[in-house]
């Protein structure tokens, strides 16, 4: 077995990255690096060929460029051939992502890290993973064999009483066509990815799928799911998005790309705040409210088509400010909202027996708090974990049992029953 041995201090300008890295950095993970190697120094070196050019490593010369580093370590890679340096290039980030976190222990470090005045934003966890660590109470994880159904899967169309669950993409018109079946919703109540690379903090290390994307693909993203949202409101129709303060811009880029004309923010103040050594620590969660236009115009401005109104159940004095317990346990769903937090916001746009969407369902609120105020609900959701705990609750909840309407194809289609 050869070793690689050579070390040698490089100016991170002379490093050559490589045009076949297939592994994309974000922005936010470049100013957490340069945020690291603010705080460490360069630690870890970069592996490089006799020529400089990068094998592992391009993450770090990029911020030790944008810090101004004068020199990194490095380690010369010799006795690698061109296509085992490749693979090596892939192998190096896949084989890492296979390990997982002992929760235990984190929670343990990070809250020893708090208690010595560390701030808690270098170890690049973001705010709600701190705040498992550090805020929540020990709520104890699911027992075993509990809730694991594991009997959705992607493509599969359910019926559970009065509302429809697909898990489908909401990014594809063709899916939303499918879920909605020429029907149309008075409301559009969604909370999609926040883009801040969330692992919950449970045994289950549940995680977000498409929450780690760079800035303009995440924008995409939004705008490609809210315009296969806005094709299945009514016209005056009133929408609801959660977001995170972190991607605020693609978030009203991807409204106003849609023709979602934003007119209100609203604030959820939670019962705790997340602890991060900050001097202001984040006890809050904003939305975007608005209402769609029946006739196309800039989403810039706020306004309906005097053929539909604008409609509002919530009587006056109500403020932009929600005040609403954060649930404890997270081990079904890794940032789940309370039922009564959508349920204000459905009481006060819908009328009883109205449609109301939710394009990325996550755990079921929208479901559980249409289900209580006897509107009904179109959900989306592309994970069938997901799909799974939602079935669950809705039957833990009204004591029936949920319907396969359409099965799923291998490849995410339908399969007809004969």
């Amino acid at each position: 077995m050869e070793t690689t041995t050579k070390l040698e201090l490089l100016d991170p300008a002379t490093l050559i990255p490589s045009a076949a890295n297939p592994r994309v950095h974000s922005q936010r993970q470049i100013r957490e690096l340069r945020a690291s190697l603010r705080e460490y120094g360069v630690v870890s070196p970069v592996l490089v060929d006799q020529e400089r050019n990068i094998i592992a490593g391009h993450a770090v010369v990029e911020a030790a460029l944008a810090e101004c580093v004068p020199a990194v370590p490095c380690v010369y890679v010799e006795h690698l051939t061109p296509t085992q340096r490749k693979a090596y290039m892939i192998a190096s980030n896949r084989l890492a992502e296979k390990s997982h976190w002992d929760d235990g222990l984190l929670d343990a470090c990070l809250q020893e890290l708090f208690d010595a005045g560390f701030d808690l934003r270098l170890t690049g966890f973001g705010e709600y993973r701190l705040s498992d660590a550090l805020a929540r109470d020990t709520a104890p994880d699911l027992p075993d064999g509990g809730q694991e159904i594991d009997q959705c899967r992607r493509g599969d169309l359910w019926e559970l009483g009065s509302h429809r669950l697909l898990c489908g993409d909401a990014t594809r018109p063709e899916d939303m066509r499918r879920l909605m079946r020429d029907e149309r919703a008075w409301l559009l109540l969604t909370d999609p990815p926040y883009n801040v690379d969330y692992h919950g903090g449970t045994a289950e290390h549940l995680t977000i799928a498409n929450d780690n994307l760079p800035a303009d693909r995440f924008q995409a993203f939004l705008t490609d799911a809210l315009t296969a949202a806005r094709g299945a409101l009514m016209p005056g129709a009133a929408f609801y998005i959660w977001y995170g303060a972190s991607s605020t811009m693609q978030f009203l880029a991807a409204c106003q790309a849609a023709k979602l004309p934003v007119h209100a923010y609203l604030v959820w103040v939670k019962n705790q705040f997340v602890l991060g050594r900050q001097d202001y620590n984040w006890q809050h969660e904003p939305c975007l409210a608005g209402g769609l236009a029946p006739a196309d115009y800039d989403g810039c401005l706020y306004g309906w088509d005097a053929r539909a109104g604008h409609r509002w159940f919530g009587g006056d004095g109500q403020g932009t400010v929600y005040f609403c317990d954060k649930p404890q346990e997270s081990a079904e769903h890794p940032t789940m909202k309370p039922v009564e937090l959508f349920a204000r916001q459905i009481r006060n746009s819908t009328k009883k027996g109205e449609l109301v969407l939710d394009p990325f369902c996550g755990s079921g609120t929208a479901v559980l708090a249409a289900e209580t105020y006897g509107r009904r609900c179109r959900a989306m959701e592309l994970s069938p974990h997901n799909c799974d705990v939602i079935i669950r609750r809705w039957e833990e909840m009204t004591g029936r049992k949920a319907v396969l309407l359409e099965g799923g194809a291998a490849d995410g289609g339908t399969e007809t029953a004969d």
